[in-house]
C-alpha cells in the first residue's frame, strides 16, 4: 500500500474555551487567539460575538498555550501571580473561608495550623518547595510525639 496516510483530525475545543485559527495571507505571526467576552443583544436575540484577542503567534500550539493560561487565570483570580507571599494568599483565602458558617473549633483549629507555617508567609508562593512544607509537618509530629 502505498497511499497518503489519512491525517487526524483535531479535537474540538469545549464551549467557552476560545478559539485559535489561522489568518490568511503570509504574515509572521498568522495563528490568532480569541476568546468571546459577551454578545451583543438585542430584542433579547444574540446577534454578535464580542471578542478578546490574546494575541497573534507564529505557532498553533504557542496560541493553545495563551488560551490555556488564560482560562487558568480566569478560573484562579485570587491568585494573581507566583510573586504573592504566603501571607497573601493565606489573607485572601481566610477572608473567604471565615464568612462561611464554621464552627469556632474549625476557626481555631486552622489559625493554630497557620501559625505553624509562619516561617514561610514572607515568602513567595510560588517560590516555596514542597520539602519545606514537609519540614513543617515532621516539626509538628515531632513536637507532638514528644509531648504524648
Amino acid at each position: 500500500m502505498t497511499g497518503k496516510r489519512k491525517q487526524r483530525k483535531k479535537l474540538k475545543r469545549f464551549n467557552g474555551q476560545g478559539t485559535v485559527y489561522k489568518l490568511s495571507g503570509r504574515r509572521r505571526r498568522p495563528w490568532i487567539a480569541q476568546v468571546t467576552v459577551g454578545w451583543d443583544v438585542v430584542d433579547g436575540k444574540k446577534l454578535k460575538r464580542i471578542p478578546l484577542t490574546l494575541g497573534y503567534y507564529e505557532l498553533e500550539t504557542d496560541a493553545l498555550d495563551a488560551l490555556d493560561r488564560y482560562r487558568l487565570s480566569i478560573e484562579n483570580p485570587s491568585v494573581k501571580n507566583a510573586s504573592m507571599t504566603l501571607q497573601e494568599v493565606y489573607d485572601i483565602w481566610s477572608g473567604n473561608k471565615f464568612k462561611e458558617e464554621i464552627s469556632e473549633s474549625t476557626i481555631f483549629g486552622i489559625k493554630a495550623s497557620w501559625k505553624k507555617l509562619l516561617p514561610l508567609a514572607p515568602r513567595s508562593f510560588g517560590g516555596i518547595r514542597s520539602d519545606e512544607f514537609q519540614n513543617i509537618i515532621n516539626t509538628c509530629r515531632d513536637v507532638d510525639e514528644v509531648s504524648r
